[in-house]
């Protein structure tokens, strides 16, 4: 690798390690918008999802609560 892409991932990986322990605090907004997408989806008891992408579970915890014991999830 170059001199310059070197510098922009260490860059990039002091940026993540600088905000990830905020990453979903103040507002949880990434909290709220996983639960609205799971209302949104229409995802009932008993249902199978699965969650790609699932970074801290905005989405996953939501479904699996929502799913219930009959149903699964996968992130």
């Amino acid at each position: 690798m170059s001199n310059e892409r070197e510098a922009r991932k260490a860059q990039t990986k002091t940026l993540f390690n600088t905000l990830s322990s905020d990453y979903d605090s103040g507002a949880r907004c990434f909290a709220h918008f996983g639960r609205r997408l799971v209302d949104v989806a229409g995802i009932n008891a008993g249902a199978r999802v699965l969650d790609i992408a699932s970074g801290r579970g905005a989405v996953l915890f939501p479904a699996a609560e929502r799913v219930g014991a009959d149903g699964e999830v996968l992130g």
